[in-house]
């Protein structure tokens, strides 16, 4: 092949205007098709989509592109004109791109951090209960016994059981409110829990009694540390209790190392509608991108024939539009993962 004659033929094409829109409908195209395929498995694992399910996900994508053509193609047979069909299918193809965006994760990883929250309950009924605060999942330690615990935050709770007048008053105790509304009676700073007068009331807090819930928070801060295989509830005052259920909401900390042995934690939400719906939009992209492809060729076909055009010049925008935009979409990838601290490939 003579390279000058190629040479000159390929400049002749660049100055044929007729040919630049082909040129750059090929160079986007298959630009967009490389920028979105090859990371659209990655896509699927950030949402908790697990191996199986990519795996049964691509055994069916064959399936759309073997009937995608020959049905785009007797499309644009009935309707006549395949420059519109051509536009419909390229169009949803742009869309089928941003559906998924619309994915819902199926399972979140959560790395778990040195200092473990923990929700501590504790009422007379049912005992002491502790519990990692979610979305945190815990393995507990394999030799757990003992481990020190930090209280930050407490709350007690009271629920009134009998029938309630309308009745407010109020009641100053040094220089806090404490506003009891609809109740039967209101106690002075002797006959409040001694957990209570001694731990909020004197600190200038407001607490305010609602019915049918009665609720006080204990703002003061514990800084000292408690080694204690066993953790009790207060002990109300009886004639506070006569009547209403009482529950002691705390928040604590403690060491991960000291509890679990696990430093990441899957939270499990809806894998079935992630999916299904990644299934969905992932078969009508590929219906889409396999049909267009097709109709885009024989568009550039036909143009190329009118004016004695080479088809294969205009391919060479293809290749060119994949080998530019796909280490594009990587970098933006890594960038904004690096930006958010996560996978993020929106």
């Amino acid at each position: 092949m003579n390279f000058g004659k190629w040479k000159q033929r390929l400049f002749e094409d660049f100055k044929h205007r007729d040919f630049l829109p082909i040129k750059i409908l090929f160079f986007l195209s298959w630009g967009a098709h490389v920028s979105l395929i090859p990371f659209l498995t990655l896509q699927a694992r950030s949402l908790g989509i697990n191996e199986e399910e990519v795996g049964i996900i691509y055994s069916f994508i064959p399936i759309a592109s073997l009937i995608a053509p020959p049905i785009s193609g007797i499309l644009a047979d009935r309707i006549g004109n395949f420059r519109i069909l051509l536009s419909a299918v390229t169009a949803s193809a742009g869309l089928a791109g941003l559906l998924f965006l619309l994915v819902p994760p199926a399972r979140i990883v959560h790395t778990m951090p040195n200092i473990l929250p923990i929700e501590i309950s504790c009422s007379e009924g049912q005992g002491a209960n502790l519990r990692i605060a979610p979305p945190y999942l815990c393995e507990p330690q394999s030799d757990l016994d003992l481990f020190s615990i930090q209280v930050d935050e407490c709350t007690v709770s009271c629920y009134y059981a009998e029938s309630l007048e309308n009745i407010e008053a109020l009641l100053t105790i040094h220089d806090s409110n404490l506003k009891c509304k609809n109740s039967t009676n209101c106690y002075d700073e002797d006959n409040l829990p001694k957990s209570i007068s001694s731990g909020a009331l004197k600190f200038g807090e407001t607490a305010s009694i609602n019915d049918p819930i009665y609720s006080m928070n204990v703002i003061k801060r514990i800084n000292s540390t408690y080694e204690s295989d066993n953790l009790l509830c207060p002990n109300l005052d009886k004639n506070f209790k006569d009547g209403h259920s009482c529950v002691t909401h705390c928040k604590a900390t403690a060491l991960r190392e000291d509890v679990c042995k696990n430093n990441v934690s899957i939270e499990v939400l809806n894998p079935s509608l992630t999916f299904y719906s990644h299934l969905a939009i992932r078969l009508f992209k590929e219906f889409t991108l396999s049909s267009s492809m097709p109709l885009l060729d024989g568009a550039a076909v036909t143009i190329l024939k009118e004016h004695n055009g080479d088809f294969g010049f205009q391919r060479m925008f293809a290749n060119l539009g994949m080998m530019i935009m796909s280490p594009i979409s990587g970098m933006l990838i890594d960038y904004f993962s690096i930006q958010n601290g996560f996978d993020d490939f929106r």
